[in-house]
């Protein structure tokens, strides 16, 4: 056998497999990104699983990939300038065109994980990168597919400075990400809404979590008082993980709780 052919034919497994691995990184989970690897150019290889149908039309438009001729003769690098210039894209990791002049594009596309009310201003969408994304539909925005996003009120923070209010939805941000990641959690109790109450003033002010959320087992609403979501709060003395212990206890004697204030080290429940 010629050599030449006969080192194609080893390495020929190591490029599959290399292959299968790279398909794989790029569908990977990224901070509450979603990562969208598509054949060619259209609506339905563009949408995430998550995206709600009535929200693909908007989206397409709103990273100027609305259906149109230009798309297939304009320059690849302006087709991924125009692409990256809307918040809801995180990166365009690949665009290229095939032997028949279809468009093939990999984009990250950013996956909201609630709605910002705020007084007076239009509501926006937060990513987990605390990157703020305009609504594509007025039509139900708090429904994805299967899943409802809480609302978060924040007009008592709009007037803090950048770094704080930046801290504080980093806290926000941490809070609901870690709820989403415990099952048990998101099968009994959906949150409905959070609002971020300052209750300390001078340069500590630091900021509460009040969180409404719908007992799906028995159909009613509770008010969690959480307080600071951080490994260790000085002002309460308490871990994270204390917390996160507690609420899984009142969960688990079976039986409806109208609010559950976890701020101290012993948790007031009221039934």
């Amino acid at each position: 056998m010629n050599p030449w052919l006969k080192g194609v034919l080893q390495a020929l497994p190591l490029f599959l497999f290399a292959g299968v691995c790279f398909d794989l990184w790029m569908r990977r989970p990224d901070s509450g990104n979603a990562v969208v690897s598509s054949a060619s150019y259209g609506e339905k290889e563009l949408a995430p699983p998550w995206m709600p149908p009535h929200w693909i039309g908007p989206f397409m438009r709103e990273i100027h990939l609305e259906s149109r001729d230009s798309i297939f003769s304009d320059e690849l690098g302006l087709v991924a300038s125009q692409i990256s210039d809307s918040p809801w894209v995180a990166g365009v990791q690949r665009v290229r065109r095939n032997y028949a002049g279809d468009v093939q594009l990999s984009i990250r596309i950013r996956r909201p994980l609630c709605v910002l009310h705020r007084q007076g201003k239009d509501h926006r969408y937060l990513d987990g990168e605390l990157v703020e994304l305009p609504l594509l539909s007025p039509h139900r925005p708090h429904e994805l597919v299967s899943v409802r996003l809480p609302e978060v009120h924040v007009d008592s923070i709009v007037s803090e400075d950048g770094a704080v209010r930046r801290r504080w939805l980093s806290e926000l941000i941490r809070f609901i990400e870690e709820w989403n990641a415990r099952p048990e959690m998101v099968e009994r109790l959906q949150v409905k809404r959070i609002d971020l109450d300052p209750y300390r003033s001078g340069p500590a002010k630091e900021c509460r979590l009040r969180v409404l959320v719908k007992d799906l087992r028995f159909k009613s609403d509770v008010l969690i008082e959480w307080g600071v979501h951080r490994e260790f709060n000085e002002l309460e003395g308490r871990r994270s993980d204390e917390k996160w212990s507690d609420l899984m206890a009142a969960i688990g004697q079976d039986r409806p709780f109208s609010s559950l204030d976890l701020r101290y080290k012993t948790p007031d429940i009221n039934y």
